[in-house]
Formats: C-alpha cells, sequence, structure tokens
C-alpha cells in the first residue's frame, strides 16, 4: 500500500499507510481473492501495540498452514544475503512477537528488492519461541521498573541534562529531578 502524511501527536508528520487511489485497498482481480488490511495486535498487560501485513492461508500438497505475513524492503546486498541471512534476526524476532499475540505458529516473510521491485522472495518459518520468551523477559522488567517508578540503568546514559538525549528522553526528570532549561 502506499504511505501518507498525517499530523503525529506532537503536530509533525508521521507516515502511515494509505489505500490505494485506484483500488481503496480492494480486490480487482477475480482470478485471485484477496483485501488488504493491516492488521494490529495488542497486549494491555505488557502495553504494547503492533501490526503486521497480513494473515495468509498456504498450501503445499494437502497441508495448509496459516501464516503471519511481513512484507520487507531490502537492499540488493540484503536481498542476495552478502552480508545478513533472511529473514534477518530483528525481523524475525519482531514478527515472532506478533504471531504470539495474534496466535500464529508460522511466519511468511516477502522480502522485496529495493533496487528492483520485480524481485522478492518468500521465506516461511516457525515463530521462534525463543525470540518470543526473551522479549516476554524484557517486557516483565520494563513493567516492573515502570510499576516501582524505577529507572532500569545502574548509570546515566547521558552527559548532562541539557543534550541532546537528554531533552529527548521520557524520564529525564526522574533520571536527574528536574526538567532541561528549554531552549529557543
Amino acid at each position: 500500500m502506499p504511505r501518507a502524511w498525517y499530523p503525529g501527536r506532537t503536530g509533525k508528520p508521521i507516515i502511515h499507510a494509505a489505500p490505494c487511489v485506484r483500488c481503496k485497498g480492494r480486490n480487482l482481480r477475480e482470478a485471485i481473492p484477496w483485501h488488504y488490511k493491516e492488521f494490529s495486535v495488542r497486549h494491555a498487560h505488557y502495553g504494547i501495540v503492533g501490526h503486521y501485513d497480513g494473515d495468509v492461508r498456504v498450501t503445499r500438497g494437502d497441508q495448509t498452514w496459516r501464516c503471519l505475513l511481513e512484507i520487507k524492503s531490502i537492499n540488493e546486498n540484503g536481498y542476495l544475503e552478502k552480508y545478513c541471512t533472511l529473514p534477518k534476526p530483528e525481523n524475525l524476532m519482531q514478527a515472532s512477537v506478533y504471531a504470539w499475540l495474534a496466535g500464529f505458529s508460522w511466519i511468511m516473510f516477502i522480502y522485496v528488492d529495493k533496487n528492483a521491485l520485480h524481485k522478492w522472495r518468500e521465506i516461511i518459518v516457525p515463530v521462534d519461541t525463543e525470540a518470543v520468551a526473551d522479549a516476554v523477559g524484557k517486557l516483565e522488567a520494563i513493567k516492573w521498573y515502570r510499576e516501582n517508578r524505577q529507572l532500569p540503568l545502574a548509570a546515566r546514559v547521558c552527559e548532562d541534562i541539557q543534550c541532546k538525549r537528554a531533552r529527548g528522553c521520557p524520564v529525564v526528570e526522574t533520571c536527574w529531578g528536574a526538567a532541561p532549561e528549554r531552549s529557543f
């Protein structure tokens, strides 16, 4: 789907999926039934929200699998796996968490070569349960720190309260005991 710019909470433009002007997300080819919808997953306990690209049924022989669909664009070197293997570990971790939240056992990645959009490859993998367990452990830790109003870091990362990183930090006041001075 093409992308469109919308104003975010702060007024700055952010990018969101937008339906195609021609098809408005509807299928125009009757031979291949589909309807585009970007799905959301939520977990209220951990306070997380994510989006995946689709819910696909893949049939090979007499078996059918329900797969979470993730479409990724990648440069030519990545597509040819010169410097990484596909699926990329960070993509597998993110998709595995989404699959866990949505109840999938399989993930279908479609990697599209940014340099040649007609080149794409399909990779079907099982959900990485180790990545999910690791992510859940991190989410539990984050939840604990939030509930106990503690910072997860043993030492500050920012040089001082006025540095760029501190100014953009959501817990700057907790960490430094004050807000940074306003700059104009």
